[in-house]
């Protein structure tokens, strides 16, 4: 199995995905906004472990969108349609959660005693 990943067919290879025409620096970014975009799980999932319960956190909707804007770069610089169509709505939607959750967090107000 292992070996036909390697040597590829018609359709993929790893020694042609590697031999690529795409500068370095963009395939870094592109791996880096995947890294990132993963790591999302990661923490919902040790999140909701320490709370005993599946939940989603603010920290996951900021991960998502930084994973998403990273991939979203790339695929503009790649001139990619299918990576920025997409992107494109998820970066909205990961927006716009991360809106909803800090309209919840509202400040605490001071207590005045009867003094003041």
């Amino acid at each position: 199995m292992l070996g036909w990943f390697v040597a590829g067919n018609q359709h993929f290879s790893l020694q042609g995905m590697l031999n690529s025409r795409i500068p370095g620096g963009w395939l870094l970014l592109g791996a880096v906004g995947q890294v990132v975009f993963l790591l999302r799980f990661v923490y919902q999932w040790i999140y909701s472990e320490r709370k005993g319960e599946s939940v989603l956190p603010l920290n996951f909707w900021v991960v998502s969108l930084v994973g998403s804007v990273l991939i979203l770069v790339y695929a503009v610089l790649r001139v990619d349609a299918v990576l920025i169509l997409g992107n494109v709505f998820g970066t909205v939607v990961y927006a716009r959660n991360i809106v909803l959750l800090r309209k919840e967090v509202k400040p605490v107000q001071p207590v005045k005693s009867p003094t003041q």
